[in-house]
């Protein structure tokens, strides 16, 4: 049986979270981007810094990081719910149609 997110190998990624949580998000980025260089497939790292990169309001690069840690493992839960914070994060594009229904 697969499991998701499988805890990171290294301690890159709990100190990225402890930056994180301390509000240093360009040297928590430069964290994960520290842990994805030792281990490319480490799935935790990518969601990590993609919270991190949302959290910034990079959202175009959040979503990439997203897709990192989904490609491996399209069940990721934290990758979802990050793309899903980041959905609700960027601006309505008004040329795209609406999800509301007009009755007609």
């Amino acid at each position: 049986m697969k499991i998701s997110c499988l805890p990171a190998t290294t301690c890159i990624t709990p100190k990225g979270a402890d930056l994180q949580e301390a509000g240093w998000l360009n040297e928590t980025v430069e964290c994960y981007d520290r842990a994805l260089r030792d281990d490319p497939g480490n799935i935790r790292a990518y969601a990590r810094k993609g919270a991190a990169l949302l959290d910034s309001g990079r959202t175009d690069e959040a979503a990439e990081c997203c897709a990192g840690a989904l490609s491996p493992d399209p069940r990721c839960i934290p990758a979802l719910m990050n793309l899903g914070l980041i959905s609700r994060a960027e601006p309505e594009d008004p040329s795209r149609p609406s999800n509301t229904t007009t009755g007609q």
